[in-house]
């Protein structure tokens, strides 16, 4: 167990509080929850240096996305449940994660790892910017209810829906830039260099 995968199960394991602390009356409650969200995700910035600085695991490239999805996914469903972010929005994003990993363990059983890239790392961001501010927001109104009403959730709203779209899209490129593996075929720079070996 070295530092970063250390980190990574932090991360993981700090889920169940993030939400917990959700479901605790008073808005102490959520603003300790923002505060272990943030901690928490912050967690994915340093175990990333270190597992570049001393070399990345099976284990971690293996945990890193499941603490990731864990989180936030968790936190997304919480958030819809308790009437902070339209419910629509943690489907959507809980579909689009399928997906993606249906794809990654179809590549994983032909011998192929498909890491994270600069798109999947925005999303990540983008979606730890939605839930840091859905619970910020939350946590300074008296209700969810009165939340919905304000100025400022409409300007969550939008955000968090362009979120969405943005995870959406990205899901679709990594989908069409990963299909001839998952379809049984070839990726097309391993084609090219096929053809150059043969002309």
């Amino acid at each position: 167990m070295n530092a970063a995968n250390f980190l990574t199960l932090a991360r993981l394991s700090a889920t169940p509080f993030v939400v917990g602390l959700m479901y605790f009356p008073g808005r102490m409650a959520r603003y300790g929850s923002v505060a272990l969200f943030l901690c928490a995700m912050a967690t994915d910035v340093f175990d990333g240096l270190l597992a570049r600085r001393r070399g990345v695991t099976v284990v971690g490239n293996y945990l890193d996305p499941v603490a990731d999805k864990t989180l936030i996914l968790c936190a997304l469903v919480a958030l819809s449940e308790r009437g902070v972010l339209p419910v629509w929005m943690a489907l959507v994003t809980i579909g689009r994660e399928l997906i993606v990993s249906g794809v990654r363990d179809v590549a994983a059983s032909r011998g192929k790892v498909v890491g994270a890239n600069w798109m999947g790392k925005t999303k990540t961001f983008l979606q730890s910017v939605t839930i840091a501010w859905a619970l910020l927001l939350w946590a300074q109104a008296p209700s969810a209810d009165e939340l919905r009403r304000t100025p400022e959730w409409r300007s969550l709203w939008w955000f968090a829906t362009a979120t969405v779209a943005a995870s959406v899209a990205f899901a679709i490129a990594f989908v069409l830039w990963h299909w001839p593996l998952v379809a049984g075929g070839v990726y097309p720079e391993a084609a090219r260099a096929t053809n150059e070996k043969r002309g």
